[in-house]
Formats: structure tokens, sequence, C-alpha cells
């Protein structure tokens, strides 16, 4: 059995003393997206967290935090909301709310519609841009 890419905070773990994590959604050569419940809004959303072994990279950590704030000034339906972010002490570890958004990635939507009609992919084009 291959290793996992990432470090998963283990469900049920309450992160940052407000975020619950529920289930890892997807991980990547960055970092981890988990679903989970905000405590205080009894609210679910989506963490982000970056792999330990890149935190300790300054360049890496000032992408992260660019990104909570990149988005800010625009209001997009093709844009996720970024709700909160910061450190975790107990961690240390870089970390992004955003909404949580439901559906599937485009990579797993294009793995099962096989070849794409070029009206789908005009509109996944306009959405991009």
């Amino acid at each position: 059995m291959a290793q996992p890419i990432h470090e998963a905070i283990p469900d049920g773990t309450l992160f940052c003393g407000r975020y619950k994590i529920i289930r890892v959604i997807d991980a990547g050569g960055m970092g981890v997206v988990y679903e989970v419940l905000d405590e205080r809004t009894k609210r679910r959303r989506a963490l982000k967290t970056i792999h330990a072994r890149l935190a300790a990279s300054p360049e890496i950590r000032a992408r992260f935090a660019l990104e909570a704030t990149a988005t800010a000034g625009v209001r997009s339906d093709h844009l996720v909301e970024v709700f909160d972010s910061g450190l975790d002490d107990a961690s240390g570890m870089p970390y992004l709310v955003m909404e949580l958004l439901e559906g599937e990635n485009l990579a797993s939507l294009l793995s099962q519609r096989g070849r794409c009609t070029p009206e789908f992919v005009i509109d996944c084009l306009q959405q991009v841009a």
C-alpha cells in the first residue's frame, strides 16, 4: 500500500481551537484541504493547510498568506470566499478557512466524461477567465 503524500490531521481534531476536522477532501503537492465544522458558527467550511515539510519555507508561507488576501477585493461566483486565515498556535501550521463548495473537481469530471464537446470546453474556459 502506498504511503499518503500528506500528514493528515486526524478526523475529530479541533484545529486552532475552533475548526473540527470532519474529513480530508483532497491533498496535493502543496497541502491538504479538509472539510471542517466551525464550532462557533456551526457551519461547514473548507480548511486548507500546507504540508509541514513546506511550512518552514518563508517563500511558501508568503505565497500561502497572499492567497488569503489576493481575492479579497474581487466578488465573483468563480472565486472561493476566504473567511479566516492565520497560524495555528499548537502546530505552527498556516491555514485558510474557505467556503465549502459542493460538487466534483474538474479532473474527476473529465476522467468520467472522456472527450468533451467544444461547448463544454468553452463553458469551462469562460468560468476560469
